[in-house]
């Protein structure tokens, strides 16, 4: 989405979806005073707002499917951890001196392990993403759009 407003030097268009991410808190207020003191339209911040929300129940949307995806990541290696263990030990039928299974075992919790904390830090970034649009959906209300 792209915003257009006038500063005291001309005027300025900006990439929202660029902007937010990767600005400071402080550099996102001066900009929007700006883009309220220029006398925005009542769409425009409406827009912005709306835009804003949009992204907030996509962000909470992923971060439920990766919480989903990790939880049973992390049953999967639970039980595969529990799986190469029996094998390791003679005490269950499942017990094997074949190396080659032992190794693909492990291979297999290796590459769980890999996915549940993929997943995770997917997990995180969503979380962290929704919390920094909804700070700054909350910037906009205190400075009065």
């Amino acid at each position: 989405m792209i915003i257009k407003f006038s500063i005291p030097n001309g005027d300025m268009e900006i990439n929202v979806d660029t902007f937010f991410q990767e600005a400071t808190k402080a550099k996102i207020r001066k900009m929007l005073k700006c883009f309220k003191d220029s006398g925005p339209d009542p769409e425009a911040v409406q827009e912005l707002k709306a835009w804003l929300r949009g992204e907030v129940q996509n962000e909470k949307d992923k971060a439920a499917r990766y919480a989903v995806v990790n939880v049973s990541q992390r049953t999967t290696l639970k039980e595969l951890e529990d799986q190469y263990d029996r094998m390791c030990s003679p005490c269950y039928a499942a017990y094997t001196n074949d190396k080659e299974k032992l190794a693909e075992a492990k291979k297999s919790i290796s590459g769980c392990k890999a996915r549940a904390s993929a997943s995770g830090k997917k997990f995180e970034r969503a979380k962290r993403y929704m919390d920094r649009w909804t700070d700054i959906l909350q910037i906009i209300e205190k400075t009065g759009l």
